[in-house]
């Protein structure tokens, strides 16, 4: 096993952020007295050897990583989440901070395209399982060996040579989705697959091995695709070099899709600039939306159905589908008042409406959207429901009739203190 010790991995490990180095020290500390061995893995190391920003925590502890996360939640005082079938833990810290924690293991794949089989091993075992030269290098975090490199593969050479290389012959046998994953890192990293690699992908094409990858891998690995910066390119390699009808047979891929993606992320760019205190979007989902909008509706609700996609992401995707014209008319419209604009525009997700905002050629529609967010969106009625108990309203559906009026009322700007919401209440009460 070849170690390599790296004072470039040791000087990057203590400019990280605080809360990042702190973590690493204290699973250095804690290695030494449990006495084990403790390695940051995969995209962590390979970014870190980039110089590639990259907090998602990937560790890896021989012989009992769900002890060692356990005892490593204690002193962090967070929540853990325990996987005994596959020997792994995920740590969430209160502030929303993730660790994933694994025990190291072999895998073996009964048949092509299949779910792993998955024993005890040690680190080599560990890093021969994984996907690409490139991911398969880890870094000592114990006290004795800290920021040492293991590097079984050659990854830090292809990384010097901007490679893509798999790991063994049947690589994309085993695992399909890999080609995916291969192309995603081919183009965010700008690198180049290797020669046999390349012939192997070719190779897995005529088989059309990823036509039989169960679909919520693919769509796992799909998603991976939008959340890249540029996920037009990542798909237009995949296209390429595989077929994007693996996915989806009714998909049109163009440069028209190509002006679409630049759009949203210009109107996404747009709202994040202008309303930083707002949900964050998922732009990811945008771009699927935009992706999958070739389809008809009933082809696109199969689609999402047979890729098990989360019951919110599905209805996001077809809200668009079904909104995007007759909202698009609605907002175009002549002397549409505050109040309608706000009853056709609520009801739509962020995502939904920023696309529409996006791919709209309409002036008035865009104009409207952002009226929307700048003058009324952000308007709340201050009145509660014990300001109405205390006005002898009674509990029921007239509350929300109350509420909706004092609403409108305020998008109307006839309202805006909350001595004015509760004299309007009162004039309304009246004259019942």
């Amino acid at each position: 096993m070849k170690m390599i010790k790296s004072d470039l991995i040791t000087r990057r490990i203590h400019k990280l952020p605080d809360q990042l180095k702190r973590i690493i020290f204290i699973c250095r500390d804690l290695a030494g007295s449990e006495k084990v061995g403790v390695y940051l893995v995969g995209g962590f190391v390979r970014d870190l050897l980039l110089g590639v920003d990259n907090f998602d925590l990937d560790i890896v502890v021989e012989r009992n990583g769900i002890d060692f996360a356990y005892k490593l939640s204690k002193i962090l005082d967070a929540h853990l989440i325990k996987h005994r079938a596959f020997g792994t833990a995920t740590i969430t810290r209160k502030d929303g901070f993730k660790i994933d924690i694994a025990t190291s293991r072999r895998e073996s794949y009964p048949e092509p395209a299949a779910l792993p089989l998955v024993s005890a091993g040690d680190i080599r075992d560990d890093l021969l399982r994984r996907d690409f030269t490139i991911n398969a290098i880890a870094c000592h975090i114990d006290s004795g060996k800290f920021g040492q490199l293991v590097d079984m593969c050659g990854g830090i050479e292809d990384l010097k040579k901007g490679y893509v290389r798999f790991l063994h012959e049947k690589s994309f046998i085993d695992d399909p989705t890999r080609i995916i994953r291969a192309v995603r890192f081919e183009h965010r990293f700008g690198f180049k697959f290797e020669k046999q690699t390349l012939r192997f992908i070719k190779q897995a094409k005529k088989m059309r091995m990823l036509e039989k990858v169960q679909k919520h891998r693919i769509r796992d690995e799909l998603i991976l695709v939008f959340k890249e910066s540029d996920p037009y390119g990542t798909l237009k390699r995949l296209k390429d070099i595989y077929n994007l009808t693996f996915a989806c047979k009714g998909i049109r891929f163009d440069a028209k899709l190509n002006k679409l993606f630049y759009n949203a992320e210009k109107a996404c760019s747009w709202f994040r600039r202008n309303f930083p205190n707002r949900r964050k979007l998922d732009g990811w989902l945008m771009y699927l939306i935009l992706f999958l909008y070739p389809l008809d509706l009933k082809s696109l609700k199969i689609f999402l159905k047979s890729y098990a996609f989360h019951r919110g992401d599905s209805k996001r995707i077809i809200s668009f589908k079904k909104e995007f014209t007759r909202t698009d008319e609605k907002l175009s419209a002549k002397n549409l008042s505050a109040v309608k604009l706000n009853d056709v525009i609520s009801p739509l997700s962020y995502e939904v409406i920023i696309l529409i905002y996006a791919v709209s050629k309409n002036r008035m529609t865009k104009h409207r959207i952002r009226e929307f967010f700048i003058k009324h969106h952000h308007k709340k009625v201050i009145i509660t429901g014990k300001d109405l108990l205390a006005l002898g309203v009674k509990p029921g559906p007239e509350f929300k009739n109350i509420f909706r009026k004092v609403f409108l009322a305020k998008i109307n700007g006839k309202v805006n203190s909350r001595e004015e919401e509760l004299k309007f209440v009162r004039n309304i009460i009246s004259k019942k």
